[in-house]
């Protein structure tokens, strides 16, 4: 492997330890030990693991280890040539322990005022780092269930918010372009993935934000962290929610696998959508099905995955309902849905979606992985 593929490995696998971090903290440390031990000579990667691992001990409680790995990071980046870095670091684990959000305003206050000072011109790397941190501690807010339900990296999770500051207070926080917030922001926070500029892409593909000349969010997004406190279907939908049935074997394994972009398949007799809402009820989610009424369409699906999740909710689609409707949201082999997972597809029979886009599958009380 070159220098230049093994770096994108490596930062793929700290942003996948970072994304854990928050809901499977041991998964996350067994990775970054295999991550170091592939790359022990890596001074680079050192730092960031080590900040990442800060990350793992923060979310379980053990401070005095998150400011031994903060401590570690911040050790390396001074002998990397990182001076400022560094410091930030030394800030954020002097303020050790942190103490969590007493409750949504709070969170969504302090991501704010993270916007606010960037905007003034003021380095904010440690100010974001706390933050990041604060929000991934039980019992998460909803910045927090947004980072770990989108799975999203920490540089994603910024510049999401710096959208959805422009949404709420367009006076105060002025639309800007993502080349805009990321020269404001400083490139990536925590999680030891690129510090360059911030990119939209995961964003635009999942459907949280839109394009164009200034970064929209999409405004679902916005309404839920002001205060909506009621799930609402999108036009062309009905959200119902669905009670779990008993939960199959192996439960919390297939639960785990759906965590981020994947699709589980669930088809054959039987009550699908209760098994459905089982696996779901395993990671605290509520399940929601959405059924179709005519007019409906695949941008709907989209916007109806958002909702879901913004209430903590998993989405599932009775494909034999749409087909009804001439509409097949799985008909490119379930790509363009598995971007925007986690999301449970439910069918007579076993649906033309390609392995590498399934987290499981159940079919006929027996349960296969494809990978």
């Amino acid at each position: 492997m070159t220098g230049a593929a093994s770096a994108t490995a490596h930062d793929a696998e700290l942003r996948a330890a970072w994304q854990l971090a928050a809901w499977a903290p041991d998964a996350a440390r067994d990775r970054l030990a295999a991550l170091l031990e592939a790359g022990s000579d890596d001074d680079a990667l050192l730092a960031s693991a080590s900040e990442v691992l800060g990350k793992v001990f923060a979310v379980t409680g053990a401070w005095a280890l998150a400011a031994q790995a903060y401590e570690q990071a911040a050790a390396v980046h001074d002998t990397l040539g990182h001076p400022a870095l560094a410091g930030a670091l030394r800030e954020v684990f002097a303020r050790f322990p942190l103490a969590p959000f007493a409750d949504d305003g709070e969170a969504l206050a302090a991501e704010l005022a993270v916007i606010e000072a960037a905007q003034r011109g003021t380095a904010v790397a440690a100010e974001r780092r706390i933050a990041e941190l604060r929000r991934a501690l039980p019992p998460r807010p909803i910045t927090g269930r947004l980072e770990a339900a989108f799975a999203l990296g920490p540089e994603e999770m910024s510049l999401l918010m710096a959208a959805i500051a422009g949404g709420i207070d367009p006076l105060r926080y002025p639309a800007r372009s993502t080349a805009e917030w990321s020269a404001l922001l400083g490139g990536g926070g925590g999680g030891g993935t690129s510090r360059g500029a911030l990119d939209d892409r995961r964003l635009l593909a999942i459907g949280l934000c839109r394009g164009g000349l200034a970064l929209v969010p999409h405004p679902g997004v916005v309404s839920r962290l002001r205060g909506r406190d009621r799930l609402e279907s999108p036009p062309g939908l009905r959200l119902r929610a669905v009670a779990p049935a008993a939960a199959p074997e192996r439960a919390d394994e297939l639960a785990a696998a759906l965590v981020g972009p994947a699709l589980g398949v669930i088809h054959g007799p039987g009550p699908r959508a209760a098994v459905a809402a089982a696996i779901a009820a395993r990671l605290g989610w509520q399940l929601y099905l959405a059924h179709p009424r005519l007019g409906a369409n695949q941008e709907q699906v989209e916007d109806a995955i958002i909702e879901a999740t913004l209430f903590g909710g998993l989405l599932a689609l009775e494909l034999d309902r749409w087909r009804r409707l001439g509409i097949d949201p799985v008909r490119d082999g379930g790509a363009a849905l598995a971007r925007r997972g986690p999301l449970l597809v439910l069918a007579a029979g076993d649906p033309a979606i390609a392995p590498r886009h399934r987290a499981f599958t159940i079919g006929l009380g027996a349960v296969r992985s494809p990978r």
